[in-house]
């Protein structure tokens, strides 16, 4: 039977309990699990923060909902319901409800979870938790989850198994279990059945059904589901294939796992981790490949998905900047190019050209121009300094007697004898030491002026 996705509307962002943005009050350390990964308690990416004080821890988020899992751990006895102070939650100051999962025991840890749902999505939430540990019961926190439908650049992506992004073959079904509320997971029993997933990050990892969701981060993370029942079944076996090239990575499904379930019904665990990947374009291909029996009826584990993790991954990538990436390979790494990128690069060359050219054409007509001004204004000043020195050549007439020519008419002259004494300018003859002193002599036939420069 074909299994069909459901639209999710929002993207899942997983925060570790290593994130930086988690503030933990006093009396919180870091922790490492020393469970096996397919242990349906490891802890998500191995590593938990412990405390055996009174203390607390704070996240703010914007989302629509919010969910936050610690644990007890083994040989942890009293039950959760008793004793409150273990584990509360609130979020904006309004107090939530703790569930928990598990058997207290020996032999499992117990989760305490808390879950908000309807929040507004577009305002900051903060959730909190307070816990009272001892030496005797530690508290241990692993991680939280919110949804949200706000662009995140980059982060650790949970998909659920309906998730639309997922590409599932005939053969897979989907499967309701009372353990897992936060999904439905989907199982194949059919051997050649496979699924495909495009996705964008750095690494991603698929856990098995457990009550403790995958991530991804550098590497992807899957994670399934063991059932009790799956205790007498055969091994089964799956492969990985990464950008569909290099060498197939085969998996086994062990019915071992099955046994740790003890008196649980089902638990989630990690199927399997993929290597670090360059941050691009990928595809992941996941096929069922049946019993490793060699008896055709018996039955195998089947291969089950409940969730996968992406680390540093992005749900909707810009596809104007990356688009539809070619896989380029070499025998030891796989790289990714776009062809957009190139294009782009040579019209920003061929832009930074234009503007270049625009800029030097620019400048040498300015310099043009400041040059045609600076010779016209040094033409007009020469044609000024010109005028000035012609003008300055030429004197005023200054009516001096001195300067006056010692021949000149006299009375008792005749007009004649006048007339026939060369006239002399002013500027070329010397004025003489004094005038004549001869007595003159009216003749009062000449009715003319004495004749001089003319006024």
């Amino acid at each position: 039977m074909s299994f069909t996705a459901i639209p999710v509307p929002a993207a899942t962002i997983l925060v570790d309990d290593s994130n930086p943005n988690i503030q933990y009050g006093p009396g919180w350390v870091n922790s490492t699990s020393s469970l096996p990964e397919e242990d349906p308690s490891y802890p998500m990416y191995g590593t938990l923060h412990e405390t055996v004080n009174t203390s607390e821890l704070k996240f703010t988020f914007a989302g629509s909902s919010v969910w936050a899992c610690g644990q007890l751990p083994e040989g942890a006895t009293p039950l959760v319901s008793s004793q409150p102070s273990l584990w509360n939650c609130s979020v904006d100051d309004v107090r939530i409800e703790t569930v928990h999962n598990g058997k207290f025991d020996d032999t499992l840890n117990t989760a305490l979870c808390c879950t908000l749902l309807g929040l507004d999505a577009q305002v900051q939430h903060e959730i909190h938790i307070s816990t009272s540990g001892s030496q005797e019961r530690p508290i241990l926190f692993d991680y939280l989850m919110y949804q949200t439908s706000i662009a995140v650049p980059a982060a650790d992506l949970l998909f659920y198994a309906y998730d639309p992004m997922f590409n599932y073959s005939d053969g897979w079904e989907r499967q309701n279990f009372s353990n897992f509320t936060t999904s439905e997971p989907s199982i194949t029993t059919q051997a050649g059945a496979n699924f495909t997933f495009d996705f964008y990050g750095a690494s991603f990892s698929n856990r098995a059904t457990v009550i403790n969701p995958g991530s991804i981060g550098s590497s992807v993370l899957w994670f399934g589901f063991y059932n009790t029942t799956f205790a007498g079944y055969n091994p089964g076996k799956f492969s990985v294939l990464v950008d569909g090239d290099g060498a197939t990575e085969e998996q086994g499904l062990e019915p071992a796992i099955a046994q740790m379930l003890e008196d649980r019904t089902e638990g989630q665990s990690m199927l399997f981790r993929t290597f670090a990947l360059p941050r691009a374009q990928h595809v992941l291909t996941v096929s069922y490949e049946g019993s490793l029996a060699t008896v055709a009826s018996s039955k195998a584990v089947p291969l089950s998905l409940t969730y996968l993790v992406v680390r540093n991954g992005t749900a909707n990538p810009d596809m104007s900047v990356t688009p539809s990436p070619t896989v380029l390979t070499t025998p030891s790494v796989t790289l990714t190019t776009s062809p957009t990128q190139n294009a782009t690069t040579t019209g920003t060359r061929k832009a930074h050209l234009a503007i270049a050219i625009g800029c030097s054409s620019t400048a040498v007509l300015v310099l043009l121009i400041l040059g045609i001004l600076y010779r016209r204004r040094r033409m007009k000043k020469g044609n000024r300094a010109s005028v000035e020195s012609t003008t300055s050549s030429i004197e005023p007439f200054n009516h001096d007697p001195a300067s006056v020519p010692a021949n000149t008419h006299r009375k008792g002259q005749q007009l004649s004898e006048v007339q026939e004494q060369p006239i002399f300018e002013p500027a070329g003859v010397e004025a003489p030491p004094s005038y004549d002193t001869e007595p003159h002599v009216h003749d009062s036939r000449l009715n003319t002026e004495p004749i001089g420069i003319a006024l």
